[in-house]
């Protein structure tokens, strides 16, 4: 399983054993079985299978397909050379260059590799694999190249993902409804920020608690939550002016709407 943000005790070598550099793309699974190649993202429908709808995908696996085994996958991060994850499309429609990021090995020749130790999977399959001994941020093995760290404890569980993340503060317009388990509250709160004066909205935000998620949702139908100002934490400014993986952190109301600039983010 994977988390986000980690708790600082994870950080004293006793859960954490090894980390991987988490790159800025796409989670992609190459599956070759009963003589039939599949690629899939975290959607695995059949009419979503990558191969069929990416030429230059299927090119660009053709020599690690024919060099896999069958009842064999592997974990990848398939990126645009140089690019955020939303460069990924437009690489995949041929515009653009490909690289791909092995990070683990679940199935080998009909054998499962789940439980099989981390290191001894990076040693047999070329992949990376650092030892971490739990005494630095982890946020310090983050260079440009790369969107954060993955620790982990295991080849194939206990992973947690530790990426760079801003704050901002932003005022609500609106809201998405929820859905799942989320229906009938609010699912997400629609935000702005002043560019030059004017509104312009930048995200729809989640992730916040259920108790959180109620209490908002309470202040929407009491009237009492839009144009109030919420501090949101993202990962970075996209190229379309949208905040990359909001996530609600709390409501400010010691911030007037003013102060809600477009500056902020660092965008032009």
């Amino acid at each position: 399983m994977i988390h986000d943000r980690p708790s600082p005790k994870l950080w004293s070598g006793q859960a954490a054993r090894w980390w991987q550099h988490k790159h800025d793309g796409w989670r992609v699974t190459l599956f070759k079985w009963d003589g039939k190649a599949y690629a899939f993202g975290k959607d695995t429908r059949t009419h979503l299978e990558l191969l069929a709808r990416f030429p230059a995908l299927a090119l660009h696996f053709a020599q690690r397909l024919q060099d896999m085994p069958e009842q064999s996958s592997i974990d990848m991060e398939v990126c645009a050379h140089g690019k955020r994850a939303s460069s990924v499309p437009t690489a995949l429609a041929g515009d653009g260059e490909l690289r791909c990021y092995p990070f683990a090995v679940p199935f080998w020749n009909g054998q499962d590799l789940r439980h099989v130790p981390l290191d001894k999977i990076a040693q047999d399959f070329s992949i990376e694999c650092n030892k971490f001994d739990g005494r630095e941020d982890p946020m310090t093995l983050v260079d440009d190249s790369v969107e954060g760290v993955v620790l982990k404890d295991s080849h194939y569980d206990k992973w947690w993902k530790v990426k760079e993340c801003r704050t901002c503060d932003a005022f609500v317009v609106g809201d998405k409804d929820g859905d799942g388990k989320y229906l009938g509250m609010m699912g997400s709160l629609v935000v702005s920020v002043l560019k030059n004066g004017k509104p312009v909205e930048v995200a729809n935000v989640s992730g916040m608690s259920d108790d959180e998620r109620l209490m908002l949702t309470a202040m929407l139908d009491d009237g009492l939550l839009l144009g109030r100002v919420i501090e949101v934490e993202y990962q970075y400014l996209g190229a379309k002016g949208r905040l990359r993986h909001p996530r609600f952190v709390r409501l400010r109301d010691d911030k007037p709407v003013d102060q809600c600039t477009w500056d902020q983010l660092g965008g032009k």
